[in-house]
């Protein structure tokens, strides 16, 4: 019961929140996000159900929001931007210190205040997937088993991410369509979404502030896997009729592919 982070000094928690947020911050850009969609299944409960800046005060999102681009429905991007707040503490416009205050004990407050689930939510998801980390290892004592803590922790829910998921490689067809079915927002005059630009995908989905010019939007086949008439078929697609890069690829994944060449057999040495 002692290991219990109830007992956790806020400068610990501070500290946790950092490097958990540093651990999780790029995977987005991997193959497979599996361990990411993991954390997004807290995100309804840790984020009382709703897009996280429309519950912090305004002028924190104004000044954060000029330095970072944020999901605002992700939990992932909830934890960047605290340890943004922290790590950039001095460049806070004075306003913004008077919400915060101290490091850790006032920025700790502040953000436990509004979400009261949100550190237990992300000790639950580390303990669950985690805790053998070397980054977060130091968190978790040895010894201590998932079945010691279960009745602890919370368990995973629904997440609140818009359009349910991260895409990668092993994301199922069904996702990737509802994710590219989702209407991006046209911002014309603003600088054109790189991501979007490269892809036709947007990670950030509405709470992106940038430009998505519908002639970059691709279509997916049956695989959940890009249509991009005009460049060069997966090599990986056509031999394997699959891809490890999933909507990331840049090159076409051609619905008449959908299957595994034959490979050829390689003739058999003559022993005599």
């Amino acid at each position: 019961v002692l290991e219990h982070p109830f007992w956790w000094s806020f400068e610990k928690r501070i500290s946790f929140i950092l490097d958990l947020s540093h651990r999780m911050e790029n995977e987005d850009k991997v193959t497979d996000p599996t361990l990411l969609n993991f954390l997004e299944r807290y995100g309804k409960v840790a984020l009382n159900g709703r897009a996280w800046y429309k519950q912090i005060d305004t002028v924190l999102w104004d000044e954060s929001k000029r330095h970072r681009n944020y999901c605002t429905d992700s939990l992932r991007d909830l934890t960047r931007l605290i340890r943004n707040k922290v790590n950039h503490y001095r460049d806070n416009s004075e306003e913004v210190l008077a919400l915060l205050g101290p490091v850790p004990d006032g920025v700790y407050t502040y953000f436990a205040t509004i979400f009261p689930k949100l550190f237990f939510s992300l000790f639950s998801f580390a303990w669950r997937y985690l805790r053998k980390d070397p980054l977060l290892q130091r968190y978790f004592p040895e010894g201590l088993t998932l079945a010691d803590m279960d009745s602890f922790v919370l368990p995973p829910g629904e997440p609140l991410l818009l359009g349910g998921v991260f895409i990668g490689s092993n994301t199922s067809a069904k996702a990737a369509r509802n994710n590219l079915a989702l209407d991006l927002p046209q911002r014309p005059g603003a600088p054109v979404c790189s991501y979007f630009q490269k892809t036709g995908f947007c990670r950030y989905g509405q709470s992106c502030k940038f430009d998505h010019p519908p002639e970059f939007k691709v279509e997916v086949n049956s695989k959940g896997l890009p249509l991009r008439p005009g460049q060069d078929v997966c090599g990986h697609y056509a031999r394997e009729g699959s891809c490890k890069y999933g909507l990331t690829c840049r090159f076409h994944h051609p619905e008449h592919l959908t299957g595994p060449r034959p490979r050829k057999k390689s003739k058999e040495a003559n022993p005599f």
